[in-house]
């Protein structure tokens, strides 16, 4: 029976000693993280704890296997799970606490505070490797070429053909007028118009000026247009009041009778001739050179 408690209290103390050295190392390994900036460990009152359980258990049973498990072990090598727990507080802490004045000052660089770490007294701490990142790929800026605008080319600027001003057309007046032949015109152009019933010519003023001024133009002009611009050949009338108005026009007949011949064989001449919308008459003879010239007016 003697025999069985001395065993019990050699194992007793044993284990006794055993956890106290174990208290010691932790506690220097406390005040080795303790001065390189962890301020959070296990403490001392967790371990007296543990002792007290330790005693209590050695009273009841003679051996202390069973709590081998939780016990710590003085060969567990550094880069266990303690050593784990103290990098997670070690980036815990650095987080909320100063720096302290042995560590570098650049917050945003966990290689030097690892490096601080393992030059600390105590336990090394395996200093971890920088992870390379991503190498940024560099952006390519665009080259521009430079493009060569084309020179435009002058363009010959056409210049506007000027019109040559018109010579004025001279109308003669160095003519004669045949009166006698004109008012035999007229005679000849009522028996035409008795022949099929119709009312005879009245001779009327205007429209004998007005044939005087036209059978000049036509010996240079030769149209039922005045020259020099100047307009149809009614723009000659003037003075008189009418509704309806014709002109006939004729050169080369030496005679009253011929003149009319061909004029009641043209279609478009004997219509004025014969109209009976028409009661006034102007007939000119002009001669010119050696021509004759004939105008009738008629209106009504």
């Amino acid at each position: 029976m003697k025999v069985r408690e001395n065993t019990g209290q050699k194992e007793h103390d044993r284990i006794r000693l055993n956890l106290l050295c174990r208290l010691v190392l932790i506690l220097l390994l406390s005040l080795t993280i303790g001065l390189s900036g962890c301020t959070s460990f296990w403490g001392a009152d967790h371990f007296r704890i543990r002792l007290n359980e330790a005693e209590t258990n050695t009273a009841e049973t003679p051996g202390f296997e069973e709590g081998s498990d939780e016990s710590a072990d003085p060969n567990i090598p550094e880069n266990s799970e303690t050593a784990g727990v103290k990098t997670s507080e070690i980036n815990r802490e650095t987080t909320a606490t100063p720096v302290p004045p042995t560590q570098s000052t650049e917050k945003s660089s966990p290689t030097t505070l690892s490096t601080e770490t393992a030059t600390s007294s105590g336990p090394s701490v395996p200093t971890p490797r920088p992870t390379s990142g991503p190498t940024p790929t560099p952006t390519i800026k665009p080259t521009v070429n430079a493009t060569n605008t084309p020179t435009p080319k002058p363009t010959a600027t056409a210049t506007p053909s000027v019109s040559p001003t018109p010579t004025p057309i001279v109308v003669p007046t160095t003519g004669t007028y045949q009166s006698a032949m004109a008012n035999e015109v007229i005679a000849l152009v009522n028996e035409e118009r008795a022949a099929i019933g119709l009312s005879a010519l009245s001779s009327n003023s205007q429209l004998t000026s007005a044939a005087n001024i036209r059978s000049p133009e036509i010996a240079v002009y030769w149209s039922h247009t005045r020259p020099n611009e100047l307009g149809s050949c009614f723009t000659a009338i003037s003075g008189l009041s009418y509704w309806t108005a014709g002109e006939n026009i004729a050169a080369g007949q030496t005679s009253a009778t011929e003149v009319m011949e061909d004029w009641m064989n043209s279609k478009g001449h004997k219509a004025n001739i014969l109209k009976t919308d028409f009661t006034m008459i102007g007939v000119s003879c002009y001669l010119y050179e050696g021509t004759y010239y004939w105008v009738q007016f008629f209106a009504g």
